[in-house]
């Protein structure tokens, strides 16, 4: 939704009723069905304590990552996906294997309760090499990376 002169509707409907677009798109095609708009969880700030850990650690990971790391996504060669509408379940993050493992074969993307041996939480912690955003990040952002570790020690193994 986005806030057209003084109304507030949906963007692609009001594009299509301007012209700018033939048709409104059904849906993306190299993305997985997902719940309707108003079932989807809502980003929040990641740094709102009022807010539930899992969801700010799942918006953190939307809008930091989920560009790259969705289906079709520009240069996020994995199997999983850091999209927050989609169930944790299903986004391929929770022991699933990385491509390169960096921290050895015992690792996962997330490892539920161990932050040590989840490659998401090192990506994150890198300099360079691998080195988690891959664009706009030479300083570490310190409050994400403690955010990523609270939410991932969290979880029961």
């Amino acid at each position: 939704l986005g806030a057209i002169g003084r109304r507030v509707e949906n963007q692609l409907a009001a594009f299509t009723d301007v012209g700018l677009l033939k048709r409104a798109p059904e849906s993306p095609p190299t993305e997985p069905a997902v719940a309707p708009s108003d079932e989807r969880p809502r980003r929040v700030a990641p740094h709102d304590y009022t807010q539930p850990l899992e969801q700010r650690a799942r918006s953190y990971l939307d809008i930091n990552c989920a560009h790259c790391h969705r289906l079709g996504g520009v240069g996020g060669r994995t199997q999983f996906q850091m999209i927050e509408s989609l169930p944790l379940a299903r986004t391929g993050l929770i022991n699933g294997t990385p491509l390169v493992p960096l921290l050895g074969p015992d690792a996962r993307v997330v490892a539920p309760g161990a932050p040590e041996r989840s490659e998401l939480l090192h990506r994150l912690l890198l300099k360079e090499g691998g080195r988690m955003p891959l664009i706009g990040g030479e300083k570490t952002d310190d409050e994400g990376v403690d955010l990523i570790r609270r939410w991932i020690a969290s979880m029961v193994p």
